[in-house]
Parts: C-alpha cells; sequence; structure tokens
C-alpha cells in the first residue's frame, strides 16, 4: 500500500453506487483529497452510496461485509473524525494490478504495512 500517484475520478456504476476509477485525465489525486471529498459532497445526489470495494474505513469500527456500500453522508462524517484521509494504491488479491481506494483512518492503522514504494 502507497499512496497512489495517478488521477481518480468517481464514476456511476451499474448497481447504483459511485466507485473510484484510474483516469488518465481524473480530477482527483493524493494532493487534493480534501477537495476532492468537498466536490463530492456538492455534485452527488443526497443518499448516494459510494462502492464499499472503494472506500477502506480504517477506523476501529465493527466490521461490515466486505463490499458493501457505504452512504456519502457516512463518508463524509467519518472523513471530518478521521486522524488520516488518503488516496491509497491497493493491489487486489490474486490480480497484478492496483486499484484506488480512499482510506480514512482513525489511530493506528490495522490493515497494510508502510511502505516507501509508488506505484504507478
Amino acid at each position: 500500500m502507497a499512496l497512489y500517484e495517478g488521477n481518480v475520478s468517481w464514476a456511476a456504476r451499474e448497481d447504483g453506487t459511485y466507485g473510484l476509477v484510474a483516469r488518465s485525465a481524473g480530477s482527483w489525486n493524493a494532493m487534493n483529497v480534501s477537495d476532492m471529498l468537498t466536490s463530492i459532497a456538492k455534485s452527488m445526489p443526497k443518499g448516494a452510496k459510494l462502492s464499499g470495494w472503494s472506500v477502506w474505513i480504517d477506523m476501529g469500527l465493527p466490521e461490515t461485509e466486505k463490499g458493501a456500500p457505504v452512504p456519502l453522508a457516512q463518508v463524509l462524517a467519518y472523513a471530518k473524525m478521521a486522524d488520516r484521509v488518503e488516496l491509497v494504491g491497493v493491489r487486489p488479491k490474486g490480480k497484478p494490478y492496483f486499484v484506488p481506494k480512499l482510506k480514512l483512518t482513525k489511530g493506528a492503522a490495522k490493515g497494510g504495512t508502510k511502505t516507501d514504494k509508488v506505484y504507478l
């Protein structure tokens, strides 16, 4: 896991959720995550849900079902309480590529490991 070094956009998915998509012309990157949160709070419809595969909530909360959609309002509330809000690159198990995730961390992180490697 490392800071995601590419650009991303939020895109609507077939299941009605919004997910992070790696795009060379994307508007957001690891340097403007707070601007991204401000923008999606204004532009996404009320009641929007973010794909659980695009959000990593590591705040010592009860575990939720993997990949379960997370309400945008909940993510924004957690972002206000989090110690760190980052755009990270994570490699899915058994896959040769990295995907972007919005990671919200409070206290000591439980998942992943610290690394100096830069991907993409």
